[in-house]
C-alpha cells in the first residue's frame, strides 16, 4: 500500500463511506474501491477482513 492508497484509506474511514471520500476526492466509486481492493490485499495483514460496500 502506498501513502496515497493509505490516505483514501483514512479517507473513507473518516467519512464512513466510499462514496462521500470519492466525492471529496472527485472520483468515482468504484475507482477508489477498486484502488483500496487491490492496495489492500497486497498487504498481509492477518486478522483482519476488508468488506468493500459500495
Amino acid at each position: 500500500m502506498n501513502l496515497e492508497d493509505f490516505r483514501l484509506f483514512v479517507m473513507v474511514v473518516d467519512n464512513g463511506s466510499f462514496t462521500k471520500a470519492a466525492e471529496q476526492e472527485d472520483l468515482p466509486t468504484s475507482t477508489l474501491s477498486r484502488r483500496l481492493h487491490d492496495s489492500t490485499s497486497r498487504v498481509p495483514l492477518a486478522g483482519l477482513n476488508f468488506r468493500f460496500k459500495i
